[in-house]
């Protein structure tokens, strides 16, 4: 029995290992959304898309696209990394206020409504791998504590140090959970959503390009989705077995310790 509340006492640990793993790869990725070209110039009908010939990538942080002059044949595609911050162009810029090369030809371009959604994604993604990062470091650097105290002390003082830590655990691990999702969120938004032309596509059924629509890629789908769950799942997994202290446990200890004493005393006198 004490075999197996050692082995469980590690499930926390290892699903916080995956949420971070994920919440990073989700982060740099440049897989969040893509784009299939089915043909160089040509119109070509949605139902004659099987193919792609190339495919370009958008994330917020990443944006992919075509070489100023390709040569016939020439299927090459150039990613750039952005900064989260202004001093550098980000994943996302509008043509007002920026020196943008290529003007609305380049794959930063967007308008300030997705600009302002892939920004917000880019600094919630990076916030999420921050909070998770923390928690897995903390968890450990102390896993020896909260993993020898049994969950029958639960009732302990909320301020002693191993639950203390495990507070910290669970609300950075809820937290870089939330952020994740928001960032998912925004990112489909700004990516998918806002991005053209799946405007074009979505009120017309029949139209014919030379390219299909943004679409979500692993990113978005998988890697941010594991990441939030395996938090939230390490977070409840945390309450079952290493618990979280009771003030209302500590308070009714405390009176009943209160009253043995009154009882001792009158008993005493």
């Amino acid at each position: 029995m004490r075999l197996v509340s050692k082995i469980a006492g590690f499930i926390p640990l290892v699903l916080i290992i995956i949420s971070f793993i994920f919440t990073v790869l989700s982060t740099t990725s440049k897989q969040w959304a893509y784009q299939n070209f089915y043909s160089e110039g040509e119109v070509v009908a949605l139902d004659q898309q099987i193919k792609p010939l190339w495919t370009i990538y958008r994330s917020p942080f990443w944006t992919c696209g075509r070489p100023a002059d390709p040569q016939p044949g020439d299927h090459t595609v150039l990613c750039t990394r952005h900064s989260l911050t202004s001093f550098g162009h980000r994943a996302c810029e509008t043509l007002a206020g920026t020196n943008l090369p290529n003007g609305q030809d380049n794959p930063a371009y967007g308008d300030p409504r997705q600009c302002q959604q892939i920004h917000m994604a880019a600094s919630l993604t990076v916030s999420s791998s921050i909070f998770s990062g923390l928690a897995l470091l903390t968890t450990l650097l102390f896993l020896p504590l909260s993993h020898l105290r049994p969950t029958q002390h639960t009732h302990t003082s909320p301020t002693s140090p191993v639950q203390l830590i495990n507070i910290w655990i669970i609300f950075s691990l809820s937290v870089s959970g939330i952020m994740l999702v928001l960032a998912q969120f925004y990112g489909v938004l700004g990516l998918i959503q806002s991005a053209l032309p799946n405007g074009a596509y979505a009120t017309n059924i029949s139209i014919s390009a030379s390219s299909g629509p943004w679409i979500q890629g692993k990113a978005s789908v998988i890697y941010a989705s594991i990441g939030w769950f395996a938090a939230f799942l390490a977070t409840g997994c945390m309450v079952v077995v290493w618990g979280v202290p009771s003030f209302a446990g500590v308070g009714a200890g405390e009176e009943r310790e209160k009253h043995g004493r009154r009882h001792e005393e009158t008993r005493d006198s």
